[in-house]
């Protein structure tokens, strides 16, 4: 038996989230994994009867998805930027066999603070928009809770772009003076045309100017998944149709609410706003 399966005390399950160590010695208790508001994890089932049907964490229910590269299926789960610090658990259900209960850990993540001054009708729009801005609310608020049950992608994730993240996930936002919700995404500094690339592979679920995000693409990726691609220059696919890892799908531009060129990439996982800078290094290594 390989060392990773000698560590299969009852004490140590975590030990199988994420990856498994190459090496370690005797079994010894394992610490809780810690996880902050708005990442997204892997959890690999630990051994156990019956195949493993379902994650609950958090009050939602994840899949399990089968990933090139990975010898077994695994869960993708995430916490919302809002998830209240404290220990939760993930109930791991199998067919035929007892539920395994994993215990994590959500640990405190500060948001600074981000003060804009924007035009007036951007943060306070005319009363005749207020119909047009919850329609569009509404659509976008469906797709994510109607993501498609399997995962489409089987290769991990990629940059939609080369450039560096702002890393203003989360910020609290000031606009005017006036307290807006929480930034639920990175922004990415381009100059407008730069080519923008789906994360992974997709189906185009919206493909639309709104008011706020202006030219905006939704890709459902399955297994709950939605990326989004705001206030781009211009889109270059159609509602419908599937595109591929890296595909170029539109470019970066400055349409809706923007001060200047560039990407805001979102994500939701089974409607949880989630860090996308989280999901670059998911299966960056090998399977073990």
């Amino acid at each position: 038996m390989n060392t990773c399966g000698m560590a299969l005390a009852s004490s140590a399950l975590l030990s199988w989230l994420l990856a498994c160590p190459a090496a370690f010695a005797a079994p010894q208790p394992v610490a809780p994994l810690k996880v902050r508001p708005g990442d997204v994890f892997v959890v690999r089932a630990p051994p156990g009867r019956g195949t493993p049907e379902s994650a609950r964490f958090l009050g939602r229910t994840y899949p399990p998805i089968a990933v090139s590269g990975q010898r077994e299926p695994v869960f993708l789960l995430g916490a919302d930027m809002d998830t209240p610090i404290g220990r939760e658990l993930i109930v791991l259900a199998r067919s035929g066999g007892d539920d395994q209960v994993l215990e994590v850990e959500i640990v405190v993540r500060p948001f600074p603070e981000e003060r804009l001054t924007l035009p007036p009708a951007m943060v306070t729009p005319p009363k005749d928009l207020e119909e047009r801005i919850a329609r569009e609310q509404a659509l976008a608020a469906e797709i994510y809770r109607t993501s498609a049950a399997q995962g489409i992608w089987d290769r991990g994730f990629s940059r939609a772009l080369e450039q560096k993240a702002a890393e203003n996930f989360g910020r609290r936002r000031i606009l005017n003076g006036i307290p807006k919700s929480p930034h639920a995404g990175q922004d990415y500094t381009a100059p407008a045309g730069t080519p923008v690339k789906a994360i992974a592979a997709g189906r185009v679920r919206l493909a639309r100017d709104f008011y706020y995000s202006g030219l905006t693409l939704l890709v459902d990726h399955g297994a709950g998944l939605v990326s989004q691609y705001l206030h781009l220059e211009k889109m270059l696919v159609a509602e419908g149709e599937t595109v591929a890892a890296g595909q170029v799908i539109g470019r970066v531009g400055s349409t809706g609410r923007a001060t200047g060129p560039h990407l805001h990439l979102g994500a939701r996982l089974f409607e949880q706003r989630v860090d996308p800078e989280s999901l670059w290094k998911l299966f960056a290594e090998p399977a073990r």
